[in-house]
């Protein structure tokens, strides 16, 4: 297999990264630090945590849900002629389940942005190793001096955050 085969297949994963020969992973790390000045990484941890949060949120609305709804059913065994009281927890149930709705399209919305944004920083991190490479390749397989601040450049202009 070839250099250039090599480069073909190479994968932006950490496997691969941590892999490469010292100087250069340590190039990518530095542009991947310098490429999230936006802060998608840390936008991406938070929205998990929020993700986490919600669906122990859901979850505990749905044991909520479970318990209201067996308390509705022995209310209305117990007391027939209780229609109020009855109506009132049907108007609850309704609530929580909108509630509950309500927290599971958050909750989708945050995968999505969290699927977007790690879309984001794998097609970026994928664009620095081509960039990398392309110096590399003008250099004969070096990488030139302020090679780190050319890709930084190129990489703000490709995807203006």
């Amino acid at each position: 297999m070839t250099e250039r085969d090599a480069c073909d297949t190479f994968k932006p994963d950490p496997e691969h990264i941590n892999a490469l020969p010292d100087p250069l992973r340590r190039h990518i790390h530095d542009l991947e630090t310098r490429a999230d000045r936006a802060g998608d990484i840390q936008e991406i941890a938070s929205l998990t945590e929020q993700r986490d949060a919600l669906v122990i949120s859901r979850r505990e609305l749905e044991a909520r849900v479970v318990e209201l709804q067996e308390g509705v059913s022995t209310l209305a065994a117990a007391a027939v002629d209780h229609g109020d009281q009855i109506r009132a927890l049907n108007l609850r149930l309704g609530q929580l389940f909108d509630a509950t709705n309500a927290e599971v399209e958050k909750r989708g919305t945050a995968e999505r942005e969290r699927d977007q944004g790690q879309a984001l920083v794998k097609t970026v991190a994928r664009r620095c190793a081509e960039i990398v490479r392309e110096h590399a390749d003008k250099n004969h397989g070096g990488v030139p001096t302020g090679a780190a601040a050319l890709a930084y450049h190129q990489i703000r202009k490709e995807f203006p955050v």
